[in-house]
């Protein structure tokens, strides 16, 4: 078997979109990396131990006596985080309808607010981007049914990290479970928060040294909302699944608060201001229509202003209109990044290409074909009029 899942990962929204606030440090940017020793690592483990278990019900149970009660997607979660929260003191929250599992320190007083925050994000993306049938067709016996994606087939675990040091020690364990994340796990250690495809996962850091302004809740929202819509969809369009992060935060209190690889000053009125400056922003186009390329300057790694209020604005009116069609699109969007992302070997395997990316035509005649060749004109000039979500 030939398969490479790093470019999937890396698709999956891996750089730092944590870069929430104003001032990011080194570390906050990805520059370096804070790795904690490892007497940090065996001492954390033992003291912690004792505190790990299940939270169901306000009761703590053993990883060794799962209730029965549990379903079978949370308690296989529930499994995968179990090394963590034994190493470090973490308790496992399953969501009751078994989409993710929160996992944070037991003593943590915030983590019944962010589970909170979580669920109500995993309820709004359940109704913004309902499930859908499986559009994958019958592939060829073999190596190609290595990598099936079953949507909606794991639970998320949604770890909520107290530090950077933390963060570090996660991502080395992952990478040990996961062989392909070697070399992501060697550049992102110092990352701001992370969510990943494989394994389903997600990462929110409560603070990162040298910001000025942070909000764990809206982390939360923003990163939960990207996990279970790549549980769903699989790898979405980069900047739809930012646009995606950020209306959820928006949902949540009407403030954006997570800019992936923005390094600069923000004021703090600019985090509720989003919604009039993308409609002044879209107001000042008049006629001319948003075009994909202007969307597609939105790229990891780089922040662009102009390109992140576009992707705002079109996945604000995307999230606007019929909500089983935009699932059937990105449905159908996943079955294509699936089927052509993927490089033939000459023993007859394969591999995923590394730095695939969906073309910018694709998503642009699948969005056309569920909501009209027009699409991006009423857009635009729907969005200059002012979204009521927005």
């Amino acid at each position: 078997m030939h398969l490479l899942h790093l470019s999937a990962l890396l698709l999956a929204g891996l750089s730092p979109a944590g870069a929430t606030a104003t001032h990011l440090s080194p570390v906050a940017c990805g520059l370096e990396a804070q790795r904690p020793t490892p007497t940090q690592i065996t001492t954390t483990g033992v003291q912690a131990t004792s505190k790990a278990g299940v939270l169901l019900g306000g009761k703590l149970h053993s990883f060794d006596a799962l209730p029965e009660t549990l379903g079978s997607m949370a308690r296989a979660a529930v499994l995968r985080a179990r090394a963590w929260c034994e190493q470090t003191g973490a308790v496992a929250i399953p969501d009751e309808r078994e989409r993710f599992v929160l996992v944070a320190p037991a003593g943590l007083s915030g983590k019944d607010r962010y589970l909170k925050v979580a669920v109500k994000t995993a309820n709004w993306l359940d109704e913004e981007l309902p499930r859908t049938d499986n559009q994958m067709p019958p592939l060829p016996e073999g190596q190609y049914q290595d990598d099936v994606f079953d949507p909606d087939g794991t639970a998320a675990i949604l770890y909520i990290l107290e530090s950077e040091t933390d963060q570090a020690l996660l991502i080395s364990q992952l990478a040990k479970e996961e062989p392909s994340l070697a070399q992501w796990s060697r550049e992102a250690s110092g990352l701001a928060g992370f969510h990943l495809l494989r394994p389903l996962c997600a990462g929110v850091v409560m603070q990162v040294k040298g910001n000025q302004e942070w909000s764990p809740e809206h982390e939360v929202a923003n990163r939960t909302a990207k996990v279970l819509a790549q549980r769903r969809f699989g790898v979405l369009p980069y900047w739809f699944a930012e646009g995606l992060g950020w209306a959820a935060e928006w949902k949540h209190d009407k403030q954006l608060y997570c800019f992936s690889h923005r390094n600069e000053f923000i004021y703090t009125v600019e985090h509720g201001a989003w919604g009039l400056n993308v409609k002044r922003s879209f107001e000042k186009r008049k006629q001319t229509p948003l075009e994909p390329l202007e969307l597609e300057e939105l790229k990891r790694g780089k922040w662009n202003l102009a390109a992140a209020e576009c992707a705002f604005g079109l996945t604000s009116w995307l999230l606007l209109q019929d909500a089983p069609k935009l699932s059937l699109a990105l449905e159908a969007l996943r079955v294509v990044r699936d089927l052509e992302d993927r490089q033939p070997l000459e023993d007859g395997g394969w591999m995923r290409v590394p730095g695939w990316e969906l073309p910018a035509s694709r998503w642009d005649a699948e969005f056309g074909r569920h909501f009209g060749a027009d699409w991006r004109t009423r857009a635009t000039k729907e969005i200059g009029k002012g979204l009521r979500t927005l």
